[in-house]
């Protein structure tokens, strides 16, 4: 079909584009600003000191090599293995690590739990938790939990928000679908704006029903794409999962497939819970009691998926909403605090605080 006028489709000219990107660097240096102040004021040890009988829950994704993160493509849920051993390094110093049964402890206020307890999981499985941050946390003897995708454990697949970046990034047509609309858009000349794109419709696609994703997936997967870097986006195997147990970490899960949960229907909300348990459980031959929420933002998870969370059998389910969680939280809605590629040390401690989420929520009130 013939296309409109990039106007028609909402395209940003080339000084659109440099509009946007001057505005976002602009934001960023903005937020560093807020971080260093609140880090050189004061201000981050003033709410650890209020917040010291709250647990730090960590989420990370994966570390790679440092020279990984030079790849373009990557978007922000890896992180260099030099900066994850200085981040653990000063968790050390400013909390106490705790394991997956001292959080049991926790939950039920018993008073053997250190003040300022810090808590470490991974999500998605990544087979760089066990090449690189493993080896960290056994040096610094931090327990942590793996919360894994089971359906992904052992293949080469992506996770769909993964590969829906990738293949944005890598169009080779002049112009692109767009989930959930009826025309296209002009594929930009620029690689850092290609970048942007992916990221759009990327999030874009979080808040479609999982059928429509499947759709825009089989749409974006007409053409063939460059091999992702398996240093990046490589699953761990069962037999990797296996020696990261044995290891002593924990081993939670992450759903079979990564769907948004709240855009399931209860069928389909209840294969993900329930499979995903017994498959790991079968090849760990142990309880899986840990879950951690895909995507896990407030309006990822409804009160329907807690309850179908809790009749599979999980104790403990984890978001990720940059608080700092609190006894008081439903066990099956613990907040957890995420630490994205990029973050300089003074946003690391304004994260780890508490600060960070508090000034967000406080902003968007």
């Amino acid at each position: 079909m013939p296309h409109e006028p990039a106007r028609a489709f909402g395209l940003l000219s080339p000084v659109g584009w440099l509009g946007l990107a001057f505005s976002t660097y602009m934001r960023e240096q903005f937020k560093e600003g807020v971080a260093n102040a609140a880090q050189y004021l004061g201000v981050n040890s003033a709410f650890r000191t209020c917040w010291d009988t709250r647990l730090l829950i960590l989420c990370y994704h994966g570390v790679v090599r440092d020279e990984d993160l030079r790849d373009p493509v990557l978007y922000g849920n890896a992180i260099g293995v030099s900066e994850f051993a200085r981040q653990i390094g000063e968790l050390m110093r400013l909390f106490h690590p705790i394991s997956a049964s001292q959080l049991r402890d926790w939950l039920a206020c018993n008073g053997s739990v250190p003040r300022n307890p810090m808590l470490v999981t991974f999500d998605d499985g990544y087979r760089n938790n066990l090449m690189y941050a493993a080896p960290v946390l056994q040096r610094f003897g931090v327990p942590a939990i793996i919360n894994v995708c089971a359906g992904h454990i052992g293949t080469k697949q992506l996770l769909w928000p993964d590969e829906i970046h990738w293949r944005v990034v890598f169009w080779p047509k002049r112009f692109i679908p767009v989930p959930d609309a009826p025309r296209e858009r002009r594929m930009p000349g620029g690689f850092s704006e290609r970048i942007a794109l992916a990221r759009e419709l990327r999030e874009r696609s979080k808040h479609l029903p999982q059928e429509k994703v499947t759709h825009y997936l089989g749409q974006l997967r007409e053409y063939k794409m460059p091999e992702p870097s398996d240093e990046i986006f490589g699953f761990l195997s069962w037999d990797e999962v296996r020696a990261l147990k044995h290891l002593g970490f924990e081993i939670g899960s992450h759903t079979m497939d990564h769907p948004i949960l709240s855009h399931l229907d209860r069928e389909q909300v209840e294969r993900e819970l329930r499979n995903s348990k017994r498959i790991i459980e079968e090849h760990i031959d142990c309880e899986c009691s840990h879950f951690a929420y895909p995507n896990g933002g407030y309006q990822d998870v409804s009160p329907k998926v807690v309850e179908e969370v809790r009749s599979a059998g999980y104790s403990v389910a984890f978001m990720a909403t940059n608080r700092l969680a609190s006894t008081d939280d439903d066990p099956l809605l613990l907040d957890r605090v995420y630490i994205p590629s990029g973050t300089s040390l003074a946003s690391f401690h304004s994260r780890v605080s508490g600060f960070h989420g508090f000034l967000k929520r406080w902003i968007s009130a």
